[in-house]
């Protein structure tokens, strides 16, 4: 035991502890440093990421809304156009109506005289 403790606290070994201490120390520094690059790197790719996806979810709102404010527009033509019809095909019977009742009224008015 006593030759252990004076190897252990002999010069050469103390000198290599210290190789060794100061070895894993810079390593560990090491480490650190290139673990907060690696965490920098995915922040940046993250919000990179991030901002696509408003972008894109931006563009999808505009998208769907000039798609809803067509079908408006086209709805609307076409509420039109039905009504032109409907008034159009009310005008025609009501003037074929009045045809008839005026040809009727020809007739009945030969023959009383």
């Amino acid at each position: 035991a006593e030759q252990v403790r004076e190897f252990v606290e002999s010069e050469e070994v103390q000198s290599n502890l210290t190789k060794a201490k100061k070895f894993s120390k810079q390593k560990t520094d090491e480490a650190k440093r290139e673990l907060t690059k690696m965490v920098d790197t995915g922040k940046g790719k993250a919000k990179a990421g991030a901002k696509k996806s408003v972008t894109k979810a931006k563009s999808a709102a505009k998208k769907s809304a000039s798609k809803a404010k067509t079908q408006v527009k086209r709805s609307a033509t076409k509420a039109k156009t039905a009504a032109k019809k409907g008034a159009k095909r009310t005008t025609t019977k009501a003037k074929k109506a009045a045809t008839k009742t005026a040809r009727r009224v020809k007739a009945k008015t030969r023959k009383l005289s």
